[in-house]
Parts: C-alpha cells; structure tokens; sequence
C-alpha cells in the first residue's frame, strides 16, 4: 500500500503543481480526490498539498512564477484542507488542549492549519491562531487557557530567527506547555539550535509524540 501509494502521488504531483499555478481549483480539487482513491489522507497532505506548495515556492524564488501563482496556490489548497481533514482517522476526545501558530513574523499560515487538522484527529481540543502572531499574545493564551502544548509553524528565515524568543518565553511560564515548532525555516543551516523546543518533522510525528508525553485523558490541575 505505501509504496503504491507513494507512485501514485508522484504521477499526481506535477498536474497538481501546474493546476495550482493556473488557478484551476476544480481540476486540483478532482486530483485531490484521485490521489484520494489510492492513498490515505495524511499522505496527501504531505506528499501532494506540502510538497506542491514547496516546488511553487521554489519556483517563485527562483522566478519562474509571480507572487501571485504562490498566493493563488496556497487559496486554491485552503478551501481543500477541509476535504482532506474529514478523511483524516478520528480518534476518541483526549480532554487536553493545544495552542498552534504560526512563529511571529511568519506570514505562510497553511502548514499550522494542517498542523491543527492532524492534532484535532488525534483528539485533541485546538485553537488555532495562524499568521502574525506576538510572542506576548501567545504567551498570555497559552496561560490563561492553560495549553498543555503550543505547536509553532516556521517557513520564513525570518520567522525562523523570532522562534527563540517566544520558546523562550513559554518556557519561563508557571504554566509551562511542550513547545513543538517545525516547518521549511527549522532546515536552514544559519538557525541557531533552539534549546527550548522540540523539533517536529511532521504533523504525524507530532501526534505520535503527543500521544507519549501524554498517554492520560486527563489534564493536568
């Protein structure tokens, strides 16, 4: 199944890629739904939305596309998240609570939203802040809701650099969350290592550290 799987997404990625480009949002939606015939959900998200929107932005920095396909991709595989998140395998209420953001400065909101898909199938309750976010404002959210964990995107060098500071800060609370970030900026060679965070790859792999750090429903007093 996964190797089949994995061909078949490969065959999908290109077409996906030029569909996103061109602003066709019922041929992406219909190959979506192809690659849905032929792999689970959490494998479309990674091996054909994540990895579309990584080659588009590629190519906008090398300058074979415009700002304006990368804005056009990134709305076109917004409104079908929710497709893929209602494919997602459910599991029971955890009764424990996530925050997920984007680092400060980070303008890409798509890889917290799917970040918050997989935690949300996984049980968990999820607010889910997005884009632009100050380290001040999480922080004061993450206390006052008592989070038990706080998942931090990153794509930008920029929004990269901001995450030692708002770790930082998590850390320094009397109600103190796991702090997992991850994202395309957490890879960049100039990023100094964070000390105060869990690096997470994926958001499967984040689920599945969730599921061992917390193995009880019960939340903490």
């Amino acid at each position: 199944m996964g190797a089949a799987a994995a061909g078949a997404l490969d065959d999908l990625h290109e077409r996906f890629v030029e569909r996103l480009i061109a602003g066709d949002a019922l041929a992406a939606r219909r190959l979506v739904a192809v690659a849905l015939a032929h792999a689970p959900a959490a494998l479309v998200y990674e091996q054909l939305i994540t990895r579309s929107l990584h080659e588009i932005g590629r190519r906008w920095r090398s300058g074979e596309v415009g700002v304006a396909h990368e804005h056009l991709a990134t709305g076109i595989c917004e409104r079908i998240l929710p497709l893929l998140a209602a494919r997602l395998p459910r599991r029971a209420r955890r009764g424990r609570l996530a925050v997920v953001a984007c680092a400060p400065w980070e303008l890409h909101a798509l890889g917290s939203r799917i970040v918050a898909d997989f935690l949300d199938a996984g049980g968990w309750d999820v607010l889910h802040l997005g884009a632009l976010v100050p380290a001040n404002v999480l922080a004061e959210l993450a206390l006052a809701r008592r989070a038990d964990v706080v998942a931090l995107s990153a794509t930008t060098a920029r929004s990269g650099m901001e995450l030692q500071d708002v770790c930082r800060r998590l850390n320094r609370l009397t109600w103190a969350p796991l702090v997992a970030v991850g994202g395309q900026a957490l890879g960049a060679d100039d990023l100094p290592p964070l000390t105060d965070a869990t690096l997470v790859r994926t958001p499967e792999a984040l689920v599945a550290l969730l599921a061992e750090r917390f193995p009880s429903e019960q939340r903490r007093c």
